[in-house]
């Protein structure tokens, strides 16, 4: 009885730590803080194992599906399906990159060279390392070369830092950390990716690839599954959620460039 009672508690407050912020047609958008991974062996804590007893403790539900994952250091907006259809329809979406992400990093300043500004399309071929948890900035001569493209939607100066809003056109492993590292301006604390300088407050563990970085999905826009039989509920949505360690949008002092 007293096992019993503990589980129970166990659930409720993991289901009281997951932070919704929109759910509709069986898609539940959720925010994910930094430090916590996407998916992990049962028994270790994971935003899916939150979301399952959230489902379980709420209304009984045991379905769900996983359309797309942030990097454990990596906070914001995250999708998950609560039903087949939506499932389906979301990962039909991702597959024909009509899912619309935007992500704000602040990253180092460069040593040379200049700002990037809005407008901008970094376009280069990354590759997996061979039994490592990380990517490298790769040519045409490498077979395992992919394509990673992202644009450049806003750029402005917090402090000591440069804020970057960055819309990805491809979904490649570490893609925005590596395309940033890569042109001398690693995210505040990614250390992975040459970062020197700690994100102050943020997520601080023994292994670097668990700390939290300052990159941030602050937003998805995808179309809602709506009633089965009935397209005219089909709509596009977006969810937006700020990270704690940037200025609101509109902060007088913020200047785009």
């Amino acid at each position: 009885m007293h096992a019993e009672k503990t589980f129970a508690a166990n659930a409720v407050a993991a289901a009281d730590s997951v932070d919704v912020l929109f759910e509709a047609s069986g898609v539940l958008a959720v925010l994910k803080p930094a430090g916590l991974a996407t998916q992990a062996v049962a028994g270790i804590d994971s935003m899916e194992a939150r979301v399952r007893r959230l489902l379980q403790v709420r209304c009984g539900e045991d379905y769900l599906g996983i359309p797309h994952r942030l990097d454990r250091c990596v906070s914001g907006v995250m999708l998950f399906a609560t039903t087949r259809r939506a499932a389906r329809q979301l990962a039909r979406q991702f597959e024909r990159r009509q899912i619309e992400k935007r992500y704000l990093a602040m990253v180092q300043l460069p040593v040379v060279g200049p700002l990037p500004k809005a407008g901008d399309v970094w376009v280069d071929l990354l590759a997996k390392v061979p039994d490592e948890a990380r990517g490298v900035v790769t040519t045409a001569s490498d077979p395992h070369g992919k394509e990673a493209r992202t644009r450049v939607a806003s750029v402005s100066r917090q402090d000591a830092a440069v804020v970057l809003e960055l819309a990805p056109e491809t979904g490649r492993m570490h893609q925005l950390r590596l395309q940033a590292s890569a042109r001398g301006m690693p995210m505040v604390g990614d250390r992975l990716y040459g970062s020197t300088q700690p994100l102050q407050g943020g997520v601080v563990t023994t292994d670097e690839r668990q700390e939290e970085i300052a990159l941030a999905a602050i937003s998805i826009g995808y179309t809602d599954p709506g009633i089965p039989g009935d397209r005219q509920s089909q709509v596009r949505r977006e969810v937006i959620a700020w990270p704690w360690w940037a200025k609101p949008r509109g902060e007088p002092g913020e200047a785009s460039g």
